[in-house]
């Protein structure tokens, strides 16, 4: 049996019809976000979440969250005016997990609390996303985590000025570098039976790295707040554009810093398997004295301003 198609509106009526109306809105709104996300996002694409009256909401890359402000002039078309990030989780490969155990533990709670329903409505929720977790391994997860994290301002800049940094530090004293040293724990070197005795040193060693980014994380935090208290006169004595790229490296160092250690603070919760955390450790060792090396960098300077 042929299935009708009538009764229909003519498409170029309709349009005339539904002009200005909340769909045409959205579907302007929806083209012009595609069309311009490239030059909005620094070549990312973006997925449009929601479409309100004069903003959207939308996902960039695979990770940020923003509210994009937009206006329409008087033929139709849509503006871009403003970008502002929105503080809500993203889940992704590297916090899958952390957000698997974090919903299953409410679902547990929400059973002992006699509220069943909704306990099933999370545990159904929650079964693809076990299944996608199941099939994400160690090496999806440290590679995804090291991908985020390409590009940095502050590693291009110390980068860019290994030298004059070094030169600048002088005679400072730093801690000794760390380096990978447990591949024999995760590469079939070391059989299973041997592994607990690993653990204790694996512990301490992943301990310690930890809190050489704790310290980075504190001084840096401190620079910041000492540089926004001379900012201002910085900019009268001249040295706006000075303050303004110290202010930006040191930001970017402190949130970076920040997002390392908890995700080794989360992987040694979630990994469990002394192999795996092994793997974590040497995954960052290496990277924290350049960590610490831009730390003392920015105290220092801020020293020197202060």
């Amino acid at each position: 049996m042929t299935r009708s198609v009538l009764p229909f509106v003519p498409s170029s009526e309709l349009a005339q019809l539904l002009a200005g109306s909340f769909q045409d809105t959205t579907a302007r709104v929806t083209s012009a976000l595609r069309t311009e996300a490239s030059n909005l996002f620094a070549g990312q694409s973006a997925q449009l979440l929601g479409v309100f009256p004069s903003f959207v909401v939308a996902l960039v890359g695979e990770a940020e969250l923003v509210r994009v402000k937009y206006a329409l002039s008087e033929s139709g078309e849509v503006y871009f005016t403003g970008t502002t990030d929105i503080a809500l989780t993203v889940v992704t490969e590297k916090n899958l997990h952390r957000f698997i155990r974090q919903e299953a533990r409410a679902a547990a709670d929400l059973f002992l609390r006699g509220l069943v329903d909704q306990a099933n409505e999370k545990i159904v929720a929650l079964a693809p996303l076990v299944d996608q977790a199941s099939s994400v391994t160690d090496e999806d997860i440290l590679k995804s985590f090291a991908e985020s994290r390409e590009g940095l301002l502050w590693k291009t800049t110390l980068s860019e000025r290994a030298d004059k940094v070094q030169k600048f530090l002088g005679e400072d004293k730093l801690p000794a570098p760390l380096s990978a040293k447990f591949k024999r724990l995760y590469d079939g070197s070391t059989a299973k039976a041997e592994m607990d005795t690993f653990k204790a040193l694996v512990q301490d060693d992943v301990a310690h790295l930890i809190s050489r980014l704790s310290a980075v994380e504190a001084s840096t935090t401190s620079a910041l707040h000492a540089i926004r208290l001379v900012r201002e006169r910085a900019i009268q004595e001249g040295g706006e554009e000075a303050i303004t790229s110290l202010e930006a490296f040191a930001s970017d160092l402190l949130s970076d810093v920040s997002q390392v250690r908890e995700f080794v603070v989360e992987a040694v919760a979630e990994f469990g398997s002394v192999d795996r955390i092994a793997k974590v450790f040497d995954s960052v060792a290496s990277e924290v004295t350049s960590f610490e090396v831009a730390g003392a960098f920015v105290a220092k300077t801020v020293a020197r301003l202060t």
